[in-house]
């Protein structure tokens, strides 16, 4: 009797995994292509340099910290690229 409900319950199991699996044809969906909305390459900043941190101050940008500290993003520079850095 065990054997029997074992094997009913696997041959369920199965089937139920057959039935709900993926579709074929979202198998290999891409996701849509999203526009950018933002970008800013730091370039026309001042930049600091080790623990000279320079704020990023750009229009349309609010640098502030929402936690305990003072710190904020900094602009950086490294092999002529400028960044913005929070550490």
């Amino acid at each position: 009797m065990k054997t029997n409900i074992l094997k009913y319950s696997l041959l369920t199991a199965i089937t139920l995994m057959l039935v709900t699996s993926c579709v074929s044809e979202d198998d290999y969906a891409l996701p849509t292509y999203k526009k950018v909305v933002l970008s800013e390459n730091f370039e026309s900043s001042p930049h600091g340099s080790g623990s000279n941190e320079v704020p990023v101050n750009l229009e349309g940008w609010v640098n502030v910290n929402l936690g305990t500290g003072t710190r904020v993003w900094g602009v950086k520079q490294y092999d002529n690229n400028k960044f913005a850095e929070f550490s």
